[in-house]
């Protein structure tokens, strides 16, 4: 993607939306900056829900405290409809923050959008009406294909567990493919050459993907050796494609079989850059407890949570 200058305030709240892919509410965002020889560059966009209880506040100051001893600055929006809200809970921010360290904090809210000013939080700037048409920076990201679709809800949406219409075409799928509860090696090579056939196939030529094909893929990586060959496939060219592909996967996969799926797709989401749907697959994932694919969504977790790279994803690959 070339190069979006974002400069204003308008700049950010354009920005937001496109790079978490939704439109926030009730969210604190971060976009962590760092110092390249090109200049200052966006290095991470971070989603925080809005802290409910002081523990809650504390868990989320203390988590962008961590990233700024990696991140020389950050620019801040939070978004609720409560004017008063957002002011308290920035304010509370910026009481622990180094003041030299936030570029630009911006509330979000019903009545408009307004400036906190780090060094004196307190004092009340005036409140200005959002843009009645689309800025320059939301065309230029559009232009390269990213925008915001719907709110993180929708997103969660996409990959939540299928209706019984489509339960019932997996549950066929799933009757007419058994797979041995315990594989002899020579199966087990079987099966993973099929995930591998299978997923070569739909990168070199992407379809819809099918509730009777969902069944084939999902109950093959309930495996170790299946589920770990997946991962000698993706990288960063192909992550996109690959994280596609594990969400359509997921929206026809029942909860008995979903988990593995989603750590891939939390995983692969996270290769491609795409924290907000890593996040909410994650998320059902985490619901689903203990089974096949629970250490490898942990990891995936993991990963979020320490704001990890996606660039670092080949060294990492290379330790699996």
């Amino acid at each position: 993607m070339a190069d979006i200058r974002i400069a204003t305030p308008t700049d950010v709240l354009d920005a937001v939306p496109a790079l978490l892919r939704f439109y926030p509410t009730d969210s604190l965002v971060g976009l962590f900056l760092e110092h390249t020889p090109a200049g200052t560059l966006l290095a991470v966009t971070a989603r925080f829900d809005l802290p409910d209880t002081p523990t809650d506040s504390h868990t989320m100051t203390s988590q962008i405290v961590e990233m700024l001893t990696r991140h020389h600055a950050a620019v801040f929006v939070l978004y609720t409809a409560d004017q008063d809200e957002a002011r308290t809970t920035m304010q509370a921010l910026l009481s622990h923050l180094d003041p030299t360290q936030v570029r630009l904090a911006v509330l979000a809210t019903l009545p408009g959008w307004t400036t906190v000013d780090p060094d004196q939080p307190h004092t009340i700037n005036w409140t200005n009406p959002y843009p009645t048409h689309t800025g320059t920076v939301a065309a230029q990201f559009a232009q390269h294909g990213t925008y915001a679709l719907g709110t993180r809800a929708d997103l969660a949406d996409s990959i939540a567990a299928p209706d019984a219409a489509t339960t019932e075409d997996y549950a066929l799928g799933r009757s007419l493919d058994p797979i041995p509860a315990h594989p002899t090696p020579e199966q087990t090579v079987t099966l993973t050459e099929d995930v591998v056939r299978w997923i070569a196939a739909y990168l070199q030529q992407p379809t819809t993907v099918i509730a009777e094909e969902a069944a084939y893929i999902a109950a093959r990586i309930r495996l170790v050796q299946p589920r770990d060959a997946v991962f000698t496939l993706v990288n960063r060219g192909n992550g996109a494609a690959m994280a596609a592909m594990w969400q359509a996967v997921a929206a026809l996969t029942p909860d008995d079989d979903a988990l593995p799926v989603l750590a891939c797709l939390g995983l692969t989401a996270w290769i491609a850059g795409d924290g907000a749907l890593a996040n909410v697959a994650l998320d059902r994932a985490r619901s689903l407890g203990d089974g096949p694919g629970a250490s490898l969504r942990d990891l995936a977790a993991e990963l979020l949570i320490r704001q990890v790279h996606p660039s670092l994803w080949e060294d990492l690959r290379r330790d699996l």
